[in-house]
Order: structure tokens, then C-alpha cells, then sequence
């Protein structure tokens, strides 16, 4: 028998789920309150949709996922605005929840340019505060369609950075031909005194 598709369930904000493992987690736990109120914003915008699952659900209830879960958006202004917090405050507790897994920047935003930062939910919080934990990933590159300064902006911070890497692979090849140098100088130098005292024991004696 043919599975009824996932439909979205389209009242976006009613409520969010917090799952029990996660609010008992100590990546939860050790969150100060503005960095789980920027969480439970964040995860508002989250899009659920109800599928039949008879594997993982024998009781045959329909199972819940959330559609968006690497495209959730928030701005600074939504979290200003019923937060009560000020974007440094804001940006910190982002920045709290990307570092103890929780979440992961999907895309980058660029305000002049009216692009929204995504984000997507992490499991990486299940390992926090283990030797095994993951880091981060890397930053997203700000996204640049539809916008010809942005793609410059892009390619201006991809050329600084080869530039960056180019300097840095010069510097460590001029000290390692600057200590082959020095050894071969000091080859000669022993080299000349070990003559030189040769010719000195040879016109003495």
C-alpha cells in the first residue's frame, strides 16, 4: 500500500519540540539564558511535516520532522526586537550555540545586500564536552546570487586569502632555506678551522 506524502504543516511558530536528551544535555545546560531564547526564536521557524512511518512507529501515529531544518532563518532585528538584547548580545549567544553544537551556519548573510543568514540544526551537541567532540565547521561563503557586489565582495576575500596562504608558505620556505644556509655556512666554518690548525701544527713542528 502506497504512503500518504509528508504534507508541511503550515502554522510555522505555534510551537516548537525540544527534544527530553537535549534540554537535559550539558551543551543545554551550560547555556545562559539569551543563547536558549536565540535557540527556541530560531528553531520557531521551523516547518513541520507528518509522515507515516510504520518502521519506527508501530503504534502507527504519524512521525514528526521538520522540513527546513538546514534553511531556518532569523535576523538580528527579529531577536532585538523580542529579545530585548542588543546584537553584540545577540551575535554572542549565536556564536555560543554554533560552539557547543547546537546549531550550524547553512549560509552566510550579508545585510547590505539583503541576504539572510540560514541555519541548520546540529547533532554535534551529543559529543560536547568529550575528547571525541567535533568542532565547528568552517564558515559558509556569503551567498551572492542576485547580487553583483556581493560576488565581488567574494571573490575579493578568496583572492586575500590565497594572497594570505601564498605569504605564509613564502615565509616558511625563506627560514628553511635560511637554517640549510646556516648549516652548510657552519660546515665551512668547522671546516676551515680544522685547516687551519693542520697548517699550524704542520709550520710548528
Amino acid at each position: 500500500m502506497e504512503q500518504p506524502e509528508a504534507k508541511p504543516n503550515k502554522r510555522r511558530g505555534w510551537f516548537v519540540m525540544l527534544r527530553n536528551e537535549l534540554w537535559q544535555s550539558e551543551a543545554w545546560l551550560s547555556l545562559p539564558s539569551t543563547a536558549m531564547n536565540v535557540y527556541l526564536l530560531i528553531l520557531s521557524d521551523a516547518v513541520l511535516a507528518r509522515k507515516h512511518d510504520k518502521k519506527n512507529n508501530p503504534n502507527g501515529r504519524d512521525c514528526k520532522r521538520i522540513e527546513n531544518s538546514n534553511a531556518l532563518k532569523m535576523t538580528y532585528t527579529q531577536a532585538e526586537k523580542k529579545l530585548h538584547r542588543s546584537s553584540r548580545a545577540i551575535a554572542d549567544a549565536i556564536q555560543m550555540l554554533v560552539d557547543k553544537g547546537l546549531i550550524d551556519r547553512t549560509r552566510e548573510g550579508a545585510g547590505l545586500y539583503k541576504v539572510e543568514t540560514l541555519y541548520g540544526l546540529s547533532e554535534r551537541w551529543r559529543r560536547y564536552g568529550k575528547p571525541d567532540f567535533q568542532a565547528a565547521p568552517e564558515r559558509p561563503v556569503r551567498s551572492s546570487a542576485g547580487s553583483e557586489g556581493l560576488r565581488r565582495f567574494n571573490q575579493k576575500r578568496t583572492d586575500t586569502r590565497k594572497r594570505q596562504q601564498q605569504s605564509q608558505k613564502t615565509k616558511q620556505q625563506t627560514l628553511q632555506n635560511d637554517r640549510i644556509g646556516n648549516g652548510k655556512s657552519s660546515k665551512v666554518n668547522t671546516a676551515e678551522m680544522v685547516e687551519s690548525k693542520r697548517a699550524e701544527a704542520s709550520f710548528s713542528g
